[in-house]
């Protein structure tokens, strides 16, 4: 997407929460009309600058994980797709009455993203399909299989990361994004995030 906006003016709180889940499309890039507000993330606020300075380090972090995503797929697919794709029998999904079916998205079939999106909120109503769900970044447990689905309510602040959750019975692959500047910059090095799909426990990691 356009991040923070192609046509008119953005505001920082806003170009924040672009930042926070454009960084996650598989194509992505800020842009911007000619003499509107400078909108670069150091020449809005001191929240914009920290939105996207862990947004841009999420991306990197899983940009090897998009290319195996791309590489499996050999063009016949999206790796970016609406949660009825991989939930085809959960009719909550089709009922546009609900933000959820339109704002929520998947990375390919493991990682759920939920943004914030309403006008200087911090918290979303988010939809967990039936499946074993767990928080991304710290690994703790948001729900079992075994629970039927729900929506939960998920806090989020315009300078922290975007909300992610791992599906129980996948594998992700991450790597340590310290001092990388580009693709380039990236090691041979991953760590493994383990996700379980029938427990009462945290995500499992290993590095390699």
């Amino acid at each position: 997407p356009y991040m923070c906006g192609f046509e008119g003016e953005s505001t920082e709180h806003l170009c924040a929460r672009w930042y926070q889940t454009g960084t996650l499309y598989p194509f992505s890039r800020n842009h911007n009309m000619e003499y509107m507000r400078h909108q670069e993330p150091y020449a809005m606020g001191e929240t914009l600058l920290q939105a996207a300075r862990i947004s841009l380090r999420t991306r990197y972090s899983l940009l090897k994980h998009y290319y195996s995503l791309f590489l499996r797929l050999n063009g016949t697919g999206t790796v970016f797709r609406p949660l009825f794709f991989e939930f085809p029998n959960d009719s909550k999904l089709y009922d546009h009455s609900q933000d959820y079916v339109s704002t929520q998205y998947l990375v390919g079939e493991s990682l759920m993203v939920t943004p914030v999106l309403g006008l200087l909120a911090s918290k979303v109503d988010a939809y967990f399909p039936q499946a074993t769900w767990y928080d991304f970044y710290n690994g703790s447990l948001i729900k079992n299989s075994t629970q039927s689905s729900s929506v939960i309510a998920i806090h989020n602040k315009a300078n922290e990361a975007v909300p992610i959750f791992l599906r129980g019975g996948h594998i992700v692959a991450t790597q340590d994004v310290t001092g990388v500047n580009r693709s380039d910059d990236l090691s041979s090095n991953f760590t493994l995030i383990v996700a379980l799909e029938n427990t009462n426990t945290t995500i499992v990691s290993r590095s390699y």
